[in-house]
């Protein structure tokens, strides 16, 4: 799959799921939908976030850095579109049950620099293997 195929299907899955995540937040009632409409609205928006943060990130580090190939600067991207999506989602799950408080920002940043510590150390030790 080339670069311009990779950004135009991601570009126009991330559309369909803004789109799919509008008619959530605007067509569903969610006293009545119960439970099903909150996983809904959490999915599409978890999905449509990632999506936007790997094109965004991907085009940024694909004209900072021209020198690497791009499968990396999408695996990169990627991951990182996981991680802060899941971030903002459980900010987001946590207010709407009252619990956001500034130490549990505190708490899940920290695992979520963790978790890219983590990505980051077993990158450089396979590099360090292979040289």
């Amino acid at each position: 799959m080339t670069f311009r195929w990779f950004m135009l299907v991601m570009g126009s899955a991330t559309l369909a799921m803004w789109f799919a995540w509008g008619y959530v937040l605007f067509g569903i009632d969610p006293t009545t939908a119960g439970f099903t409409a909150f996983v809904f609205f959490y999915l599409t928006l978890f999905v449509a976030l990632l999506g936007t943060f790997t094109l965004a990130t991907t085009t940024v580090r694909r004209h900072m850095r021209k020198d690497e190939l791009v499968s990396r600067h999408v695996l990169v991207s990627f991951r990182q579109g996981v991680l802060f999506s899941l971030l903002l989602i459980a900010s987001l799950a946590l207010l709407a049950r009252g619990l956001l408080t500034w130490w549990n920002i505190l708490l899940l940043v920290a695992i979520v620099s963790a978790l890219e510590l983590a990505f980051l150390a077993s990158q450089a030790f396979r590099r360090s293997v292979k040289d």
